[in-house]
């Protein structure tokens, strides 16, 4: 049985809910925490305060989810990477106000053909900023290990050790199960790379990443089982704008059926 206070779910299953309904749908099903997104926040006029006060209230863990679509820290463009840094970093402020004491950061993506090394560069100049000022904050970044898909370049742990070289064990991991493109590169990450924080829980179907978790090409029951074994955070992800909550009753009936939760 995995322990149930490892299981989170992202706040963007529940876009267009109230900060109370996110939270007591976290509550009733007896999960541990919530990964919240800053552009939810944002977009939806959420309340740092009472996500914070709600947090104390229903003593559930927080993690931050930072603003990634239409940014790019590895942007050739140096306004939209200058952008997108400040974006970033009024994250880690967020963060830190709602009470969270992580940061999920999605790295830069090439913009157009230019060398590769040119790309990690900006990168790396971009996530020293972030740690530096995350040091202040006393906030943690997790970066995440994207999809191979195009333009994304920090796919694997290869190029995460050559983005980050004498600075990795500065930072945490967030592993994307649903970024994987079969089991023995999940279970290769779960067993080798470093400071992973938690593990993002959804299924694929090839090219449709962040199934829910029956529906999908990957033994979901296995590898939350693995990453139990681990005693690693797990955060269910998925996206469901509207008032409905099928993809999630979906996920927790999963999790439930099998005694996870």
């Amino acid at each position: 049985m995995i322990d149930i206070e490892r299981i989170f779910i992202s706040s963007s299953l529940m876009w267009d809910f109230s900060e109370e309904e996110i939270f007591d749908c976290a509550c009733v099903n007896n999960l541990s925490g919530i990964e919240f997104w800053s552009q939810q926040i944002e977009n939806k006029n959420l309340s740092s305060e009472k996500i914070r006060d709600l947090a104390k209230e229903f003593n559930l863990n927080l993690t931050l989810h930072a603003k990634s679509w239409d940014l790019n820290l590895a942007s050739i463009n140096k306004k939209v990477r200058d952008l997108s840094l400040r974006e970033t970093l009024a994250d880690i402020d967020l963060a830190s106000k709602i009470g969270a004491g992580e940061i999920t950061i999605h790295p830069g993506r090439f913009s157009v053909g230019f060398k590769e090394e040119f790309y990690y560069d900006l990168l790396r100049e971009s996530f020293s900023a972030i740690l530096n000022y995350s040091l202040k904050k006393k906030v943690k970044v997790s970066i995440e290990i994207m999809e191979k898909i195009k333009k994304e370049f920090i796919i694997d742990l290869y190029s995460l050790k050559k983005l980050t070289g004498s600075s990795y064990e500065d930072f945490l991991y967030t592993l994307d199960v649903a970024h994987c493109d079969n089991l023995d590169e999940i279970y290769f990450n779960l067993n080798n790379l470093k400071n992973i924080s938690k593990v993002h829980i959804s299924n694929r179907l090839r090219d449709k990443y962040h199934t829910e978790l029956d529906r999908g090409m990957f033994p979901m029951e296995e590898i939350i089982e693995k990453i139990g074994e681990k005693n690693l955070p797990m955060v269910v992800e998925g996206m469901e704008i509207g008032r409905t909550t099928f993809i999630l009753d979906r996920n927790l009936k999963f999790l439930k059926e099998r005694k996870i939760i």
